[in-house]
């Protein structure tokens, strides 16, 4: 099975190339590698991408299978980051309709991708920017102000941090020396019970 995933991709690989490539044929070569190796870590976030980027037909429902391919790969691979990620892409970025509930609601499921991806090993800090823009977008503000102190609290990235703080500035309409003094006090705070509590556990785990 794992010979015949790896050939499947060999063609995958031509097919999702040529110029006559479809959505759907890729999808259809992305889930029967897919159902033949599900430990093949490298096709779903490729799979899914190759899904969206076909040359022709690449439709909701096209997207839609490629949503499902990355659900499938977050069974599987619970703490690889970049497959939320991509799902909040597509749901936010992809994804069409003229129904306004329907707008809102895949602006929801997507923001809730990108906020659990945000929150998994080696994710970038700075994607929370992201995530607080579609909060405010669905009318959440303090839903997308949480979520920049949290993530300020845990990273170590000063220049995510530096991007963190002029988001969340905007976001409060504060000047940026005062929300720097306001968080160091927060993380002192946070930092001190995290190691009283759990200091084996990483910061962004505790």
């Amino acid at each position: 099975r794992e010979l015949a995933a790896d050939l499947l991709f060999l063609r995958l690989r031509g097919y999702f190339g040529g110029t006559e490539s479809t959505a759907h044929g890729v999808a259809g070569l992305v889930e029967a590698i897919v159902a033949l190796d599900p430990q093949y870590r490298r096709i779903y976030e490729w799979g899914a991408r190759a899904i969206t980027l076909a040359s022709r037909g690449v439709d909701n429902a096209a997207y839609a299978r490629a949503l499902a391919v990355l659900d499938a790969g977050a069974r599987q691979y619970p703490d690889d980051w970049r497959l939320p990620y991509l799902a909040g892409e597509i749901y936010t970025q992809d994804l069409t309709t003229a129904d306004p509930a329907e707008r809102r609601r895949w602006d929801e499921l997507g923001t809730r991708a990108t906020e659990a991806a945000i929150r998994k090993p080696n994710a970038p800090a700075e994607a929370a920017t992201w995530a607080a823009t579609m909060r405010s977008r669905l009318g959440q503000h303090q839903r997308a102000v949480d979520g920049l102190r949290e993530m300020l609290l845990v990273t170590t990235d000063e220049g995510a941090r530096a991007r963190l703080l002029a988001k969340l500035g905007e976001l409060e309409q504060t000047g940026a020396d005062e929300l720097a003094g306001e968080l160091l006090d927060a993380r002192r705070r946070f930092e001190a019970e995290w190691q009283r509590a759990r200091p084996a556990l990483p910061a962004s785990m505790y």
